[in-house]
């Protein structure tokens, strides 16, 4: 029972770190790259970046329930993904986490978190034919195509937003979740 009682006591934490992000604009946690804490964070802002997107009926086609979210490669970060989302309910679906090696496993992913080592312009240009929302950590990720990136600036773990790729794909990304960003790139035209 202490298992599940630290487990809820785990994402309501996650859930409060991301509603403090939002009406601060920025993340107030200080973590260092890499850090436990940060991966942490990083999965809480994941989990809520599902509930500012929207996509296209099409993208679930396969299990309408289910929301997928992929993660390459399988490590530390996938195995706290699993541990903390993988059934949690997002909206309507509820979260599946899987590992993909290929970029053919795409297929059914709603959500692509691309780690570090990973050949991120690879990815991103496999996944730009499926209404995916790529994310990840790696520099210059949205210059390269990527939707969304984590970025670490004073201390502070922030995002920037790419637009051009998410409406080429029919993702629709809210707009509170473009105000909270520290940067947005222009939607296309």
């Amino acid at each position: 029972m202490s298992v599940n009682i630290s487990r809820f006591m785990l994402q309501r934490c996650m859930g409060l770190v991301f509603c403090l992000t939002a009406a601060l604009g920025q993340a107030a946690v200080h973590a260092d790259s890499g850090t436990a804490l940060e991966q942490k964070v990083r999965a809480a802002f994941l989990y809520n970046f599902t509930k500012f997107i929207s996509w296209p009926e099409s993208a679930f086609s396969g299990d309408p329930t289910s929301l997928i979210l992929c993660v390459t490669p399988k490590g530390q970060f996938s195995q706290l993904l699993n541990q903390s989302l993988n059934g949690k309910a997002s909206g309507k679906r509820r979260i599946q986490t899987r590992v993909v090696n290929k970029t053919e496993e795409l297929v059914g992913c709603q959500v692509l978190y691309i780690g570090e080592g990973s050949q991120a312009r690879l990815w991103i240009d496999a996944s730009s034919r499926y209404p995916v929302l790529t994310v990840s950590r790696s520099e210059q990720f949205t210059d390269q195509g990527g939707i969304i990136q984590f970025v670490l600036e004073e201390g502070k773990i922030r995002f920037d937003i790419n637009r051009a790729p998410a409406d080429e794909i029919g993702l629709n990304i809210s707009s509170k979740l473009l105000r909270i960003a520290r940067d947005v790139q222009a939607k296309s035209q």
